[in-house]
């Protein structure tokens, strides 16, 4: 109980770019959790999410022309477009818990775009984006690598069917970007909760005594009700993050036809607020209604669905092969 304790101290404590309703599903099981209970990560998976999704098939429905172009059959390693899963809630780190949690990793998605962009087999990038969002930490290292890679090849995105918060941060990020007709984005904006213990301690007879150096050092404990000076530091750190947020996707959004700003985002864009597919066009929060083919089409740059390879996770294994963990996958069955 103890250590869930501490889990939570760390959950209440940081900020949110997510979805309410996701936090509020995520806090019930650590309270759960904390109370004794346990839960399978089948379960687990049941209850915020599946992050992980099986890889997409590739397709191949311009074999017959390489081949009739090419007596002597196909040669050269074929021009693909690399497909970029942002599923489920996003950590900062990739872990062993994110990985049988249904979880995603910013630091993970990060290292894959920038694969793909570096790669001279991928023509352009895909970002399949369902997801309610999740931690801002990494988040704005995130969005600047995907705007680097822009500068190499095209990068486009969908929100498939959701992409909310932190999950839109992302998705604003490409230079051209869809939602399916059912689908969602927005909820731009940043939330952090302090967990007032002190109560439920005195309820409990427990006394705790804290000795620091540094004045401010615990601002915020959860077992104290929360003072005006942290109230005012959380506050802060919020807006920070919510400026970043709204700074970021007027970076992303801007292109040589379109001028967006951050205080247009704030005006515009709902301030936490989701809207549907034809809404969402409309504020100019995405460029395009779609499902997944016609943005394949249109990243490969073809009439018809390009070769397309799912850029993988990365497995936990040590520091020193992360680069070749972070490598895009190879096209297979060609």
């Amino acid at each position: 109980m103890n250590d869930y304790r501490r889990v939570l101290s760390y959950f209440y404590g940081q900020p949110w770019a997510l979805e309410r309703s996701k936090f509020d599903e995520i806090e019930a099981i650590l309270l759960a959790r904390a109370a004794g209970e346990r839960l399978s990560d089948e379960e687990i998976r049941a209850r915020i999410g599946q992050g992980q999704r099986p890889p997409l098939a590739l397709w191949d429905i311009e074999a017959e022309a390489f081949l009739a172009a090419d007596g002597q059959g196909v040669t050269e390693r074929r021009q693909v477009v690399s497909v970029i899963g942002v599923y489920g809630v996003i950590t900062h780190r990739a872990s062993m818990f994110t990985q049988t949690s249904g979880l995603a990793s910013a630091e993970g998605i990060q290292s894959r775009v920038r694969a793909a962009a570096s790669d001279p087999g991928v023509t352009s990038i895909v970002l399949d984006v369902d997801s309610p969002g999740g931690s801002v930490f990494g988040i704005q290292e995130l969005a600047a690598e995907i705007r680097a890679a822009r500068a190499q090849k095209p990068v486009k995105g969908i929100a498939n069917a959701m992409a909310g918060s932190a999950g839109y941060w992302i998705l604003a990020q490409a230079d051209e970007s869809f939602v399916t007709p059912s689908g969602q984005v927005g909820s731009v904006g940043i939330f952090v909760e302090h967990e007032d213990r002190s109560e439920a301690n005195a309820k409990a007879g427990i006394k705790i005594t804290t000795i620091t150096y540094g004045k401010n050092k615990m601002l915020g404990s959860p077992n104290e009700p929360l003072s005006d000076e942290a109230r005012a530091e959380l506050e802060k750190r919020v807006s920070d993050y919510g400026q970043a947020f709204e700074e970021d996707v007027a970076k992303g959004r801007t292109s040589a036809a379109r001028r967006m700003t951050a205080a247009k985002v704030r005006s515009e864009f709902g301030q936490g607020l989701m809207f549907g597919a034809a809404e969402a066009v409309e504020r100019g929060m995405v460029d395009r209604i779609g499902m997944m083919d016609e943005v394949l089409r249109r990243a490969g740059g073809r009439t018809k669905a390009p070769a397309v390879v799912a850029a993988e996770a990365p497995k936990l294994e040590p520091a020193a092969d992360a680069e070749r963990l972070a490598a895009v996958a190879r096209i297979r069955g060609l």
